[in-house]
C-alpha cells in the first residue's frame, strides 16, 4: 500500500493480489471474475480501479520501496484481465457479491 494513493484511482495492490494469486493457483476463471469484483469496485461498492486507468506518471514508482515498475506491471495485468470478456465477468460479479 505504500504506492497510494493512486490519483487515476488505480486499486494497485489488489490488481497485483488477482494477478499473484492467478499465477499460483492457475484458475483463471476465479482470478478473472475476482478482478471484475474487487478492483471493479463491486466488492466495497466503491468505483472501479482497473489497471487501464493508469495513465503512466510515475507517483506509485516513486513512492514504491521495492522499486517497481507499477506501470509496466500494471500493464501486464490490463492485458491479462481486461479482454473482450471483461463485461461478462463485470454481471457474473454482480450477481454473485453485490449485496441486495
Amino acid at each position: 500500500r505504500y504506492c497510494l494513493p493512486c490519483p487515476s484511482g488505480v486499486d494497485i495492490p489488489g490488481c497485483f493480489e488477482i494477478y499473484n494469486n492467478f499465477y499460483l493457483s492457475g484458475n483463471e476463471s476465479e482470478a478473472k471474475l475476482m478482478y471484475a469484483a474487487k478492483p471493479g469496485g463491486i466488492i466495497r461498492g466503491d468505483v472501479p480501479g482497473y489497471a487501464s486507468q493508469c495513465i503512466q506518471c510515475g507517483q506509485c514508482v516513486e513512492k514504491c520501496p521495492q522499486h517497481l515498475d507499477i506501470p509496466s506491471l500494471l500493464e501486464a495485468v490490463k492485458e491479462k484481465f481486461e479482454g473482450k470478456d471483461l463485461k461478462g465477468w463485470k454481471i457474473l460479479a454482480k450477481k454473485t457479491f453485490r449485496k441486495e
